[in-house]
């Protein structure tokens, strides 16, 4: 007799299962940095000054040098999405080749930046969320551990300008998200034996009996697999369904076109 089984919320999720969602939903780390509109703002080093004698001492002594602040590509209610945002998305992913940072992955990564903020955005409506200092350092460790090295993941992350301080920043308020996501919709998620059992016969058996091999036996082991999967499942489509919602109803202005 089939019955529900409900899957249980833990009181944090897993760093495996937290760096599956850090690269889910559009391959989903928050973007939240300070940009000024369309403008490249540039601050003068070293203004004129008056000298104990009363004369204008040259700017030359202190020559002018421009600092690159940022550009403003999106507001999503208001809040800021700079293009600095979506270098740190694309480095800090393992998958996203180095030296590929195109028009259309910033276009990609532009549109993951707005669904992030929406779920900061609502995450920050909820009690406040606990996230201690050592989650974050685990988090980071285990992030670091899926690129070929350490130097090689502190040379991209150097190479667009995320220091030690910002990347700790980015994964609070991604396991914030994260957290956000565990209870608005995994908590819920409910799988039947039923579901697991159509899953195995139409998904598992039916592959290795068309590549000719035995498929295992249902056994515990492979059904929490499957009923892992199915759970996945939901709450991407959950979430999908979420974020089109989201998205009629917050005020999301582009403004640059990648």
């Amino acid at each position: 007799m089939s019955h529900k089984r409900r899957v249980k919320l833990a009181d944090r999720c897993s760093v495996s299962s937290a760096l599956g969602m850090f690269f889910g939903f559009m391959n989903v780390v928050f973007p939240f940095a300070i940009g000024m509109s369309m403008i490249i703002c540039m601050m003068l080093v070293g203004h004129a000054s008056t000298g104990q004698d009363g004369t204008h001492q040259s700017a030359m002594r202190h020559p002018p040098s421009v600092i690159l602040v940022d550009r403003l590509v999106a507001l999503v209610n208001g809040e800021p999405i700079t293009e600095s945002d979506l270098l740190w998305l694309m480095a800090l992913d393992p998958q996203q080749p180095e030296g590929t940072f195109t028009n259309r992955a910033k276009r990609l990564r532009l549109e993951q930046a707005i669904d992030q903020q929406l779920l900061y955005q609502e995450a920050q409506k909820l009690p406040a969320i606990d996230v201690r200092p050592e989650d974050i350092s685990r988090f980071i460790a285990e992030l670091v551990r899926q690129f070929p090295s350490e130097s090689v993941f502190r040379r991209r992350l150097e190479a667009v300008g995320l220091d030690g301080p910002a990347l700790q920043q980015r994964v609070r308020q991604q396991l914030i998200i994260l957290q956000f996501i565990e209870f608005r919709f995994r908590s819920f998620v409910l799988v039947s034996d039923a579901e697991i059992q159509t899953y195995y016969q139409s998904r598992v058996a039916r592959l290795l009996q068309e590549r000719g091999e035995t498929p295992p036996p249902l056994d515990e082991k492979l059904r929490s697999v499957i009923e892992q999967t199915i759970v996945e499942d939901k709450v991407q489509s959950d979430l999908n369904d979420w974020f089109e919602e989201a998205r009629l109803r917050a005020e999301i202005v582009r403004l640059v076109e990648y």
